[in-house]
């Protein structure tokens, strides 16, 4: 594994959370240790009291370091208020995407759990992105690419299941957004192919694993974990009897990667090659070496096209590439 180290920007900052942008660029968000805790203590306000955003962190500060592999960083301070648990993810402009991962329908409306923050620190424009939100990335153009597990697909919390009629964001699965925050395109619903004729696809419980390589979207999801292609709505499955339940997926060409899984060792890597309608195994590999970060030492990973990027709290950026290995 390749290691770079990120530095906090401001003395007492913490890693808060960390993503992986169109480029390869790690983005991570740094702020106080109160907005850690704010969002994750025992003490913490309830969700059913505050929302998606912490309306006391109006006046906080945080700030994202966009870094690239050849170690040079830019820093960005953004404005409150923070969502909880947020994650930042960069966008076409200089633009970032801050989300809070849940978020309440009440009053008729879904509240909003998403704001587009501008190179400058300041909240331009919000909406939503729906409850129960498992990954986000987003392409070169800045359509951005939503994952939900299954209480985002099925709205059981958050007075989703309450809404009388409402169907939950998340409800197929596997959505997209433009840079506005307005829905563009979702992963076709099973029952929509019986009443078209189109062609069946596999359902989504949960969509356990999301790369994004280009314009085009990978995806392995729960039901059966099939690997799904989604190429300008054109949309390829090959199945898979390997690995299922791995959070991390890793994508070059002909070949496909999953890092632990199901009754899997958390740190092997099962690669394989798609043929035909499946997956057939190539090889596996071990994902630490001597120079890598110990198992489960790490606070976020990540995966994009076919890289796996994983983060300590201390700012250490460790990279694999699939493209690096033996195959």
């Amino acid at each position: 594994m390749r290691h770079i180290k990120i530095s906090p920007p401001m003395k007492g900052d913490v890693l808060i959370s960390a993503s992986v942008g169109a480029a390869g660029e790690a983005v991570t968000l740094w702020g106080p240790e109160a907005l850690l805790h704010r969002s994750r203590s025992p003490i913490r306000p309830p969700f059913e009291a505050t929302g998606a955003f912490l309306p006391d962190t109006a006046s906080w500060r945080a700030r994202v370091v966009s870094t690239s592999h050849d170690g040079h960083s830019d820093t960005v301070e953004i404005k409150g208020p923070f969502p909880r648990f947020p994650h930042v993810h960069s966008m076409p402009g200089g633009e970032l995407l801050m989300v809070g991962y849940r978020c309440w329908f009440r009053d008729g409306a879904a509240e909003h759990n998403a704001v587009v923050v501008g190179p400058d620190g300041a909240h331009r424009r919000s909406g939503s992105l729906g409850d129960g939100i498992e990954d986000i990335q987003i392409t070169p153009s800045g359509r951005i690419v939503v994952g939900y597990f299954d209480e985002g697909v099925f709205g059981g919390n958050y007075g989703w299941a309450d809404a009388a009629g409402q169907i939950p964001i998340g409800d197929p699965g596997l959505v997209e957004f433009d840079a506005d925050l307005n829905l563009v395109w979702s992963y076709p619903p099973s029952w929509r192919a019986s009443e078209t004729g189109e062609p069946a696809f596999p359902p989504i419980a949960d969509a356990y694993t999301l790369n994004v390589v280009g314009e085009t979207v990978w995806a392995c999801i729960h039901v059966d974990f099939p690997v799904l292609r989604i190429n300008d709505g054109q949309i390829d499955v090959w199945k898979n009897d390997l690995v299922n339940g791995a959070y991390d997926f890793l994508v070059l060409d002909d070949f496909v990667g999953w890092v632990g899984g199901h009754g899997i060792e958390p740190e092997r890597l099962t690669v394989a090659r798609r043929t035909g309608d499946g997956t057939d195994l190539y090889r596996t590999f071990r994902v630490t070496g001597e120079d890598a970060v110990a198992p489960r030492t790490y606070v976020a990973s990540c995966n994009r096209a076919s890289m796996l990027h994983r983060f300590t709290e201390a700012g250490d950026w460790y990279l694999l590439d699939l493209a690096s290995l033996d195959l």
